[in-house]
């Protein structure tokens, strides 16, 4: 894995009329906004009871492009530079080559497209700027638009994941997707 090649912040990568950015301290407010929608939030482990909570994971987030630890993208109107969603990694193992992806996005926004253009970007951004062999993503289970942003990815289910965590007090189950870079690879 070649990390001498990232940036701090990450790059922007264009995704026509949206961009992924580095998240910035002005983003909480539209973070929190849209993770305050219990639609949102239903089939996720998020837990999001205030402001302050995003503005942790904003500042974990810079922090992770400092250490070279992790890369969580703004998605942002490129016309106002408003955030409508995130998407990224928050990890990754450079001894073995694996990354977990995650993301969410404002309900207003769900069916458009948007979350599978940033997918696409940011897992071609692993496996050509990481080297990445391994990225996957868990998926709480009924999340079938999650699962098909996924799978229009390239991504494979691999199995069910039993009582992987617990959402708002209850163990729930989650669907292990993963892209395996010898399968990017044939797709491109």
């Amino acid at each position: 894995m070649n990390l001498g090649n990232l940036s701090t912040p990450p790059i922007t990568l264009d995704l026509g009329e949206y961009v992924l950015r580095a998240l910035q301290s002005s983003d909480i407010s539209a973070w929190y906004a849209y993770l305050s929608d219990p639609e949102v939030t239903r089939l996720t482990s998020y837990i999001i009871e205030s402001d302050k909570a995003v503005s942790t994971m904003v500042e974990e987030y810079i922090a992770g492009y400092a250490q070279k630890t992790s890369t969580r993208w703004a998605i942002a109107r490129k016309d106002s530079d408003a955030l409508i969603g995130t998407c990224g990694y928050y990890w990754w193992n450079a001894s073995h080559s694996v990354a977990e992806l995650g993301y969410d996005l404002a309900r207003s926004y769900w069916g458009k497209g948007v979350m599978s253009r940033a997918v696409q970007a940011s897992t071609n951004w692993a496996f050509e700027t990481l080297g990445i062999n391994r990225i996957q993503a868990t998926v709480m289970v009924d999340n079938f638009g999650s699962a098909r942003v996924l799978e229009k990815n390239g991504f494979l289910r691999e199995g069910t994941l039993r009582e992987y965590k617990i959402c708002r007090g209850q163990p729930r189950d989650f669907w292990m997707f993963a892209l395996l870079r010898k399968d990017y690879k044939r797709s491109q």
